[in-house]
């Protein structure tokens, strides 16, 4: 039955598991909000995948409500759904933060000004991106309340411009990380007066001794039992967890393999069994338990030198495929 004239409009919103919380987080923060709602998670995990034919076998009782609005990336055709249920079907935007905007109104506003950590803005591909690029995207980094700029370097890329792209970033004012696997880059960024160095290891620990940075431990410190690092690591292995998952619906791997700074001393180390383990539990969790049991989730065997070792196995395959 319509809203009475003079009434707000009473909404549903479809989701899934996942964006349940968020999206109903985002409705509550929503100010002014022309309409009453009810959010219903309709019993899978990712959102994107809910299908005309879903909502129309699993959608019951629609008393009360004046208009259905779907996940922005749900695809079909809406017309069958108005057709099967008499309500009329709409698609929100594709990102939750869009929400207020497409019923124009305004999300709460939030700052980023009152905090006791400090938020590290990284740059993800460093490596591939000129000096006066990774300038402007810090820039909008700070803006966005990042305290620091981190220079990710890639495993097994060339990274020639990385002690001039620090000193432009320490020139320009900022606190500089550098993060990663490779000794030499973690070197070079020292050098160049990077404050923080991320991904050390027992093998480069002597790098922070030598030079004046401060080494981001969060492994090591795990490992020891500090409960702030413990935390952070529980907390890392519940997202990736839940970044597997979609992956999973999505593409249905065989196996998931964790490596590179994932590895966390292996499954022989505690720390390392309790991380795999968190993220084995909330896969778990969140998936059908099919999909759970065939889905194999391990560490690298290979542990840091997998990515090196796999490229030297494609160059003998191409050097035997007789290409140069």
């Amino acid at each position: 039955m319509p809203a009475a004239s003079g009434a707000l409009p009473h909404l549903l919103f479809l989701t899934g598991k996942l964006a349940e919380k968020n999206l109903a987080r985002v409705l509550a923060e929503m100010a002014p909000r022309p309409f009453t709602y009810e959010v219903r998670a309709l019993g899978i995990t990712v959102a994107a995948l809910i299908t005309v034919e879903f909502i129309q076998r699993r959608l019951k009782d629609l008393t009360g409500f004046d208009r259905v609005i779907l996940p922005g990336r749900c695809r079909g055709d809406l017309h069958a759904l108005e057709a099967h249920f008499g309500l009329p079907f709409e698609r929100g935007p594709e990102e939750l933060k869009d929400l207020p905007a497409h019923f124009g109104t305004r999300a709460k506003a939030r700052s980023l000004d009152a905090h006791d950590i400090l938020i590290f803005g990284e740059i993800v591909d460093a490596p591939h991106v000129s000096v006066d690029a990774v300038l402007a995207r810090a820039a909008r980094y700070r803006a966005d309340g990042a305290d620091v700029i981190d220079v990710g370097c890639l495993p097994d890329v060339p990274f020639p411009a990385l002690a001039a792209m620090v000193r432009a970033l320490k020139d320009a004012g900022y606190r500089v990380s550098v993060d990663s696997l490779r000794e030499e880059d973690l070197v070079e960024g020292a050098k160049a007066g990077a404050d923080y160095l991320f991904s050390l290891t027992e093998d480069t620990l002597w790098i922070a001794e030598e030079y004046p940075v401060t080494p981001i431990l969060i492994g090591r410190e795990a490992a020891s039992g500090d409960p702030l690092a413990l935390d952070l690591l529980m907390e890392t292995a519940r997202w990736l967890g839940i970044g597997i998952v979609t992956l999973m619906h999505t593409i249905d791997p065989e196996a998931v393999i964790l490596g590179g700074a994932m590895l966390f001393g292996g499954e022989e180390a505690p720390v390392g069994r309790a991380f795999i383990e968190r993220v084995r539990a909330e896969v778990k969790r969140r998936t059908f338990p099919l999909l759970a049991a065939k889905t194999l989730i391990r560490f690298a065997s290979l542990a840091g030198d997998a990515g090196s070792i796999g490229a030297a196995g494609l160059a003998r395959l191409e050097h035997r495929r007789g290409r140069p």
